[in-house]
């Protein structure tokens, strides 16, 4: 009978945690903060496109794109109490960098030790393709 206590509670765990973030793809997600601005496409489960760039104030512009760059999600414990309003983490690792969020109310929020570093809004993409010829 422990033994499937324990079961079902892994269960409801891992169902309570999928559901917190939606699951439709691809998802768009944007930041624009000071001279800059990044993008972040999740195209499926797995696979993303990452891309940043910045004006430094000499006025060379610096960006960095990596088309296969991958995410998923992490576990809540241990940062459960930092961001009560945190509903999911996930993670997006590019050739270079690791970058570390937080879902919180319908938005990405960039965070390292140092705290909250920038929000990404949800955003849709008018580019679809053309259906039919």
């Amino acid at each position: 009978m422990r033994r499937i206590s324990i079961a079902l509670l892994f269960a409801f765990a891992t169902l309570s945690v999928a559901a917190s973030f939606d699951q439709t793809f691809p998802q768009h997600w944007e930041s624009i903060k000071g001279n800059g601005y990044s993008t972040i496409v999740l195209h499926d489960a797995t696979n993303a496109t990452y891309f940043s760039r910045a004006t430094r104030d000499d006025g060379t512009v610096w960006y960095y794109l990596d088309t296969k760059a991958t995410w998923g999600r992490f576990s809540r414990d241990g940062w459960k109490n930092r961001f009560k309003k945190a509903t999911d983490y996930i993670w997006i690792s590019t050739t270079k960098f690791r970058y570390d969020y937080l879902v919180e109310n319908g938005n990405l929020v960039e965070w390292d030790k140092m705290g909250r570093l920038r929000i990404y809004v949800r955003v849709e993409n008018e580019n679809k393709p053309q259906q039919g010829g």
